[in-house]
């Protein structure tokens, strides 16, 4: 729930359809595209968030599936709060998964809380994650539009 309401904190930033976010309020369904991780941090840090997103297509024709009335369709979202790191990837695009692109092992493995694993939840988390972990996950969806040819368009979707 954090992670969409954060997504309206600025104007055209938005990356979750109105029917994904009635049925996370009426029915409890965390749409599918959602992958959320629950570890734990060792930095000095006790509370903060940041949160990236974009609009990505690999065609000209556009972004597939098609925006549905939002303006981005690919966002990350950490916060910290205590000891725990919460990470959100979310990536509304056809055979596209974050986690595919920017390989963080352990961490994607043993963290992820939805969808469900086949790991056993126990606490506290491991790995651990330091100062350079959290920089890591934070900025994955960055690290990978460093690594790729990016073509930036300034023409609307």
């Amino acid at each position: 729930m954090k992670c969409m309401v954060a997504e309206n904190d600025k104007p055209n930033s938005n990356l979750t359809p109105q029917n994904d976010r009635r049925a996370l309020k009426n029915q409890n369904i965390i749409p599918e595209y959602y992958k959320i991780y629950v570890g734990n941090h060792v930095t000095e840090s006790k509370i903060w968030y940041i949160r990236h997103s974009h609009t990505i297509a690999f065609s000209p024709d556009g972004p597939n599936p098609q925006l549905d009335g939002v303006s981005k369709n690919v966002q990350t979202l950490t916060f910290i709060m205590g000891a725990v790191l919460i990470h959100i990837n979310a990536a509304r695009v056809c055979d596209f998964e974050i986690e595919e692109k920017i390989n963080i092992i352990p961490f994607w493995e043993s963290t992820r809380v939805f969808p469900k694993c086949d790991s056993e939840m126990t606490w506290p988390r491991r790995p651990f994650v330091g100062k350079d972990g959290v920089s890591l996950i934070t900025n994955c969806l960055q690290t990978y539009f460093d690594d790729c040819k990016t073509h930036w368009s300034d023409k609307p979707l």
